[in-house]
């Protein structure tokens, strides 16, 4: 259980940084 929940929480780090980075690509594009 906690090694699953350990992966989840990774994934959602993973999923988070690549919205902020395509985020951040947008806004320095304008």
């Amino acid at each position: 259980l906690v090694s699953d929940y350990d992966s989840i929480l990774k994934e959602n780090e993973k999923l988070k940084s690549e919205v902020v980075g395509s985020l951040t690509e947008k806004l320095q594009a304008k």
